[in-house]
């Protein structure tokens, strides 16, 4: 636990949530990195039996979002809009933060990747993409993200629960 601190601002547990996922700086990753990052995120509600829904719907739902709407008129700042009101998958809203910024990287990559596709091989990525989260999401080798993820948010909540008294 982190002593002499009385609270942790939401940026700083974010930051520490996306460090727990192998993210430092979700601007600057990768594609690969993105989605193995939102798979280990995801796994915190991943139950061994849950379905490819179940786990990856909002995603799902941000990138139809994306590629459904006419590719000329989208913007990036429109695209960051619709990314932050898609329902968050959480209840924690640090955990939702990190969520929404992984997504978002996730969707603007994949806006630039699908430009000159035709919208069947569009849907086609877009269930790679999903599918790929899913798998990573409910592997066997996320128990330590999940540990990492669930240390960093006692740690912060001991912090600030600690200055309170």
């Amino acid at each position: 636990m982190v002593v002499g601190l009385e609270k942790i601002s939401i940026e700083e547990k974010v930051r520490m949530v996306l460090k727990a996922v192998d993210i430092e700086e979700p601007s600057k990753a990768t594609i690969e990195e993105i989605m193995l990052g939102l798979g280990r995120l995801l796994s915190v509600k991943a139950t061994p039996r849950a379905s490819v829904h179940e786990v990856t719907k909002e995603v799902r739902r941000a990138l139809e979002l994306a590629i459904l709407s006419p590719l000329s008129q989208r913007s990036d700042e429109e695209l960051v809009l619709r990314v932050k009101y898609t329902y968050p998958p959480f209840e924690s809203p640090v955990l939702n933060e990190a969520y929404r910024r992984l997504l978002e990287k996730l969707v603007k990559h994949t806006t630039e990747q699908i430009k000159n596709l035709s919208p069947m091989w569009r849907r086609r990525l877009v269930n790679l993409i999903v599918e790929n989260i899913y798998n990573i999401a409910t592997g066997s080798d996320t128990y330590e993200y999940r540990k990492r993820i669930f240390e960093v948010l006692q740690e912060a909540k001991g912090v600030e629960t600690s200055g309170a008294g």
